[in-house]
């Protein structure tokens, strides 16, 4: 990592209306360190850093560093990450007790959606509101979609956008009308490059990626 400060969005909007509309963030399920570790995961341009939740990082018995980085931001309580996860490949997550809200933060009804038969999403439920393990950031999301292809489906609903994970779904989209909801969770970290720098060098070596099953 190589940033001094990290920002973590999540962001879902509906307006009151007769339809409300609301937005898909861009999602998927991926192995992370072996085949015990499928993961949901929020794609995040917008983040300098991984981000893996505690419930997770125990699922997969990772090997685990302690280190000490406060963050704050909206939504969020003042709260420290306490330790740090080095995967295989060299990528580092920061552990904290929720990476985001569930998403999306309302599930989407996609029944009239005409969506292409023949694709294969990276996240088959990326309709339905569940939980996120990790957060994968900007330093390796745009090699994420290398991979040629977008089909818009309509007015008012996502696009899909191919990634070596599969087709991702993200955009804006409609929901049945209900309550108004507005989320927007911002976490920053300050800091972050001198604080790690006392326990791991920094790699200079570039992230490793198989393109059919993406292992982090």
């Amino acid at each position: 990592m190589s940033s001094s400060a990290t920002v973590v969005e999540s962001i879902s909007c509906a307006s009151i209306g007769h339809k409300q509309k609301t937005a898909l963030l861009a999602t998927a399920v991926i192995i992370l360190i072996d085949d015990n570790g499928v993961a949901r995961a929020l794609l995040d341009s917008g983040s300098e850093c991984y981000f893996i939740t505690e419930r997770f990082s125990q699922r997969i018995k990772a090997q685990r560093k302690k280190i000490y980085l406060p963050i704050s931001g909206k939504s969020f309580h003042p709260q420290s990450a306490l330790e740090l996860v080095r995967t295989p490949t060299n990528v580092e997550f920061l552990v904290l007790p929720m990476v985001t809200i569930d998403l999306p933060a309302t599930s989407v009804d996609t029944s009239t959606w005409d969506m292409p038969r023949s694709i294969q999403l990276a996240d088959p439920s990326c309709d339905s509101s569940n939980p996120i393990d990790v957060i994968i950031g900007a330093e390796i999301f745009f090699d994420l979609f290398k991979v040629p292809g977008r089909i818009p489906l309509g007015d008012n609903l996502p696009v899909l956008v191919n990634s070596v994970f599969g087709w991702v779904v993200a955009g804006k989209a409609t929901m049945s009308p209900s309550t108004a909801l507005v989320v927007a969770n911002v976490a920053t970290v300050a800091g972050i490059h001198h604080l790690m720098e006392n326990f791991w060098p920094i790699e200079e070596d570039s992230i490793s990626t198989a393109y059919s099953v993406v292992v982090l």
